[in-house]
């Protein structure tokens, strides 16, 4: 899993959430200086030391789920960035060719959007170093998830719901811009990797919905990789036709059947399938709940007040 993003979003201290969940996780450092080990991987970094400076690896097993997340250097979204933003796209795309990673971690922050799609050009730049393929394996992370301090609208204060889904959407639109892809659907995860953030009764760290969010993650996570190799089965190469159905019949799949079950070629994408099924919603409740909860409230006074003048009387 490649991470990518802007400077200061919590890459490093993502990784070191993720593993922190296990304590088989280990780590090897690759083409720069600096560890992350299961021991210190629930610590918070220390900005005052600054950021990823180099490509590194981190390796571990994760509720029985072999990780290999590959943190990069963060990228600048001002014009006075643009020369350190070179190099470090040079590491990124010699990172990329070179580890092929299976998945691509977006890294942004929750809180603090960045200003006029400040994003696009860097996510562009990304797309010439990398290819727009780049952006088809890869998992939207909102880190900060947890912040008490949500932006405010013209409207006022927002709540924590309409506002992830208001930014969760705004960053999908700048990655379909980046990409030239108007048909992207990245999968949105929100990320609280903060030592001390929000646990539930089972000790889990949870975002303010109440979403154990490691958990969520590795969902996401196992679900983008089934996905895409679903994808490479159902593809056939079009310089060899009989290759691809060759395959499809030795896995014992007939590519033609495997399509038809899947749906039209027009049809959605397949992404937009594991939004959907990745996707945990809010327990439905009626238009008319508020009032009715009030109504129940009422009666039980009424009949408290009753009793205590029966009482009383």
């Amino acid at each position: 899993i490649l991470l990518i993003g802007l400077t200061g979003t919590g890459k490093t201290q993502l990784i070191r959430s993720l593993l922190s969940m296990d304590s088989s996780s280990s780590s090897d450092e690759r083409a720069g200086s600096g560890s992350c080990s299961s021991s210190d991987a629930s610590q918070p970094l220390d900005v005052f030391n600054g950021g990823t400076k180099h490509v590194e690896v981190a390796t571990g097993c994760v509720l029985g789920i072999n990780l290999t997340l590959i943190d990069t250097p963060g990228l600048t979204a001002s014009a006075a960035g643009t020369a350190a933003n070179a190099g470090v796209l040079r590491a990124l795309k010699k990172a990329f060719k070179q580890h092929q990673p299976d998945l691509v971690l977006y890294v942004d922050r929750f809180d603090q959007p960045t200003r006029a799609g400040g994003e696009l050009p860097v996510l562009q730049a990304v797309t010439n170093a990398c290819g727009p393929h780049i952006w088809l394996n890869t998992i939207v992370a909102l880190t900060h998830a947890g912040s008490a301090q949500i932006p405010r609208s013209e409207q006022g204060q927002q709540s924590w719901d309409g506002y992830s889904q208001q930014r969760s959407q705004l960053l999908q639109l700048i990655i379909r811009s980046a990409s030239g892809d108007a048909r992207l659907m990245n999968p949105i995860a929100f990320v609280e990797s903060h030592p001390g953030c929000k646990r539930n009764a089972q000790g889990l760290a949870i975002i303010p919905s109440g979403l154990p969010w490691q958990q969520h993650m590795l969902v996401l996570i196992v679900s983008a990789k089934l996905l895409a190799d679903a994808e490479a089965a159902l593809q056939m190469s079009p310089e060899a036709p009989g290759q691809g159905r060759k395959q499809g019949l030795q896995a014992g799949l007939d590519p033609a059947s495997m399509r038809q079950l899947m749906g039209r070629p027009d049809g959605p994408p397949v992404r937009y399938l594991m939004t959907q099924l990745t996707t945990f919603s809010q327990p439905l409740t009626y238009p008319d709940h508020s009032a009715i909860m009030e109504l129940r409230n009422a009666k039980r006074m009424l009949r408290k007040l009753k009793g205590w003048r029966d009482r009383k009387e």
